[in-house]
């Protein structure tokens, strides 16, 4: 099998050749065009930074509300007489994490070990919805049962 090679015709030679010039150019005004800021926080129409009233669901069965403040330093208000050691990460515009470490008490009141969550959340305005897990620690970090935590919240407005 032999292959010939016939000359190309001016016509589609150059029909070809602005072709490429069009594409050559425009890849090069795509490469030089500054790239579109990453999500960030501050770039972003809603925040997560902020009171939230919270229902939460869990599958141990349990069910209650809670107050949630976000922040800007990417800590979470603790209860009161607590430490600081929740914390909140943005991801994206819409997307959030955040991990929890509260004591755990007995029936008698008493610390007994501690509760460490784990939560992924998609804020919608004003509202946010979020699940994970949680695992319930004893006092020598043994872990002793883990389940399920849904909770769906409200902005409360801000005092003026």
């Amino acid at each position: 099998m032999t292959t010939e090679s016939r000359p190309v015709p001016r016509r589609k030679l150059w029909k070809v050749l602005r072709t490429a010039a069009a594409v050559a150019v425009l890849g090069s005004a795509v490469a030089l065009a500054p790239a579109p800021a990453a999500a960030t926080e501050s770039t972003c129409p809603h925040s997560l930074v902020g009171t939230w009233r919270a229902k939460v669901q869990t599958s141990l069965p349990s069910t209650g509300e809670t107050t949630f403040v976000f922040n800007p330093d990417g800590t979470i208000e603790p209860p009161p007489g607590e430490p600081v050691t929740d914390t909140w990460r943005a991801v994206g515009c819409n997307g959030f994490t955040f991990n929890i470490v509260h004591p755990h008490y007995d029936a008698s009141g008493n610390v007994d070990g501690e509760v460490r969550g784990y939560q992924n959340g998609v804020l919608f305005g004003d509202r946010f919805a979020s699940h994970g897990s949680s695992t319930v620690y004893n006092l020598n970090g043994e872990p002793q049962r883990s389940f399920t935590v849904q909770v769906k919240a409200e902005r409360v407005p801000a005092a003026h």
